[in-house]
């Protein structure tokens, strides 16, 4: 084989092209639209040269070009074509030994040539077949030439699950843009002006060989059209915030009593946030102390203990979470949260920790055989229910139980720093009803309240929860305390809408009735015998004796099991 030098230089503008074709492997459908020889040519030599050298059967299907033409390219670009045909590695072949074999096109006939010739590439010690062909030949007059869409399309079935790959080759001055326009729908990859694509407007075939493409496409205009302007909206948001995004992030950690501290391992440089400094007192416009000094700002024994989970952490990864007392008076005491950062090749260089200030709300240390520790236990121990404290001026949660991240979906670490996260979460047609409950308990209208109401988590799923609260009295400082409980009835709210709707079918007149007993349905067909005898359609059946209506579409399980079957791919 020559070197790999010998391409380059015949096509000196194409190196990235070159390095993108080196890239390519089997299951790849790729269409080269081009038009000039040399942006042709500059994709389909490197193309088959890598193919040759890795050891895979190359097909090259020629119809724009002779074959004498196209074995002139392949030599000027540096591949030993005889040598390649001699050994049967290369094959340069027209379209009536692939396309056209049997005077027509048959797509279904071409797929099963491409596999039976992958079979028999992989047979004969190749890797695996490499294919690219000259589409003119679809501009003939040979009967079948109008089902190019549907083969091109199907060929996405095939590739997947072959070890083979294609360039199917479009000179753009030749073809209809309505044929360009649908060769690249049908294509995942494109070739274009010296660069390879990923296809943004690809349809799978799937969708491509269902009928009704028109109002499909209508749908996925009108679909692309609200998405672009919804990303620009999301742009302009973004760009808009740009100035005030270290404000609000000062600002935040302002307000939660947060700060992060970064270390470098490996220069022992130390990164302090301004919540950081203003935790500890320090002036952000000073130099500040390194990891090892800061330790100070800790009782002794909980220094002790940050340093040695630190070290664990930068030898093992593992994070750490510690209860932390600071060294000053009155008493203030902070969870530490600490992880290391690592380099792609898996060495740990650098330790992130977070601190959030909790002096004041309630403690995960409450002594273990206390009543409040008992209570505390119990609480954590929960799985179903959240427990929480919500402290009213400024509003702020004192605690919150693990069951909060099951339920909400959220970690509660989060609702410590925000509490509006809370009410955010709310399903938007609950949230009022909900927030004036609160806003009644928290104003003295209300000593207790209790609503069901939705929660919607980051996934979108909904879950149903039942929420009881009190008014707590006042804290020893003063502030205002309002506790709950909140419960997930998600099940409960199911099997009780799966009762009332059995009670309503079973009110329905006539041998709608049944449906509340036996039902006699055809075991194969589905239909059902009525209460004259007969059979009928279950679809019939449903609209005769209810209020529903139906809409007809596909799921995806019988468009891949139907679908296929229809257009010949099952």
């Amino acid at each position: 084989m020559p070197a790999d030098s010998a391409a380059p230089e015949v096509y000196p503008k194409y190196k990235n092209l070159m390095k993108a074709i080196e890239g390519l492997g089997f299951h790849d459908h790729l269409c080269l639209i081009y038009e000039t020889s040399e942006e042709q040519f500059a994709a389909i030599v490197p193309f088959v040269r890598v193919g040759l050298e890795r050891g895979e059967k190359c097909v090259y299907v020629a119809d724009d070009n002779t074959s004498a033409g196209v074995i002139a390219h392949l030599e000027r670009g540096g591949v030993d074509v005889k040598g390649a045909l001699t050994t049967g590695v290369l094959s340069v072949i027209t379209k009536k030994d692939a396309y056209l074999k049997q005077g027509y096109f048959d797509p279904d006939w071409m797929i099963r040539f491409l596999k039976d010739s992958t079979d028999n590439a992989k047979a004969q010690g190749f890797k695996g077949l490499r294919v690219t062909g000259e589409m003119t030949w679809v501009l003939g007059a040979e009967s079948g030439s109008e089902r190019l869409i549907e083969y091109e399309s199907k060929l996405n079935y095939f590739f997947p699950e072959n070890d083979c790959l294609a360039i199917c080759q479009y000179n753009v001055g030749r073809f209809k843009p309505e044929v360009i326009i649908d060769v690249i729908r049908t294509h995942p990859l494109v070739i274009y002006r010296g660069q390879v694509c990923r296809n943004l407007y690809y349809t799978s075939p799937d969708e491509m060989l269902l009928p009704n493409q028109g109002y499909l496409e209508l749908s996925r205009l009108l679909y692309n059209i609200l998405e672009r302007e919804r990303l620009e909206e999301l742009n302009r948001r973004s760009e808009d915030g740009l100035g005030t995004l270290e404000v609000e992030v000062e600002e935040a950690q302002r307000i939660g009593r947060v700060g992060n501290l970064d270390l470098d391992i490996e220069t022992g440089e130390v990164n302090w946030s301004g919540g950081l400094c203003r935790m500890f007192g320090l002036d952000p416009g000073m130099p500040l102390p390194d990891f090892k000094w800061h330790l100070r700002f800790y009782s002794a024994e909980s220094a002790k203990k940050l340093e040695a989970a630190a070290e664990a952490s930068k030898k093992t990864g593992q994070p750490f979470e510690l209860d932390l007392d600071l060294a000053q008076s009155p008493s203030r005491w902070v969870i530490a949260r600490g992880g290391v950062r690592k380099a792609p090749d898996g060495r740990v260089t650098g330790l992130r920790m977070t601190l959030i200030e909790m002096t004041g709300r309630a403690r995960s240390g409450v002594e273990s055989g206390s009543a409040a520790g008992h209570l505390l236990n119990l609480a954590e121990a929960m799985d179903s229910v959240v427990f929480w404290v919500l402290s009213a001026s400024p509003p702020r949660f004192e605690y919150v139980n693990r069951a909060f991240e099951k339920i909400w979906g959220r970690k509660r670490d989060e609702l410590l720093v925000d509490p509006g996260l809370w009410a955010a979460s709310i399903h938007p047609d609950d949230r009022g009803a909900v927030n004036s409950c609160l806003e009644q308990l928290m104003s003295g209208v209300k000593d207790a309240y209790s609503a069901d109401f939705r929660v919607v988590r980051p996934d979108g799923s909904v879950r149903w929860v039942r929420g009881q609260a009190v008014r707590l009295a006042p804290s020893g400082d003063g502030r205002l305390l309002v506790a709950g409980a909140v419960e997930d009835i998600t099940e409960r709210k199911a099997s009780d809408a799966s009762r009332s709707a059995g009670e309503e079918l079973s009110h329905v007149p006539g041998s709608a009735n049944r449906l509340t007993g036996l039902l006699p349905i055809c075991a194969y067909c589905k239909k059902i015998r009525n209460d004259k005898g007969s059979w009928e359609s279950l679809e019939k059946f449903i609209r005769e004796h209810s209020e529903a209506e139906f809409t007809h579409c596909i799921c995806p399980d019988c468009a891949e099991r139907f679908a296929k079957k229809d257009i010949g791919m099952a």
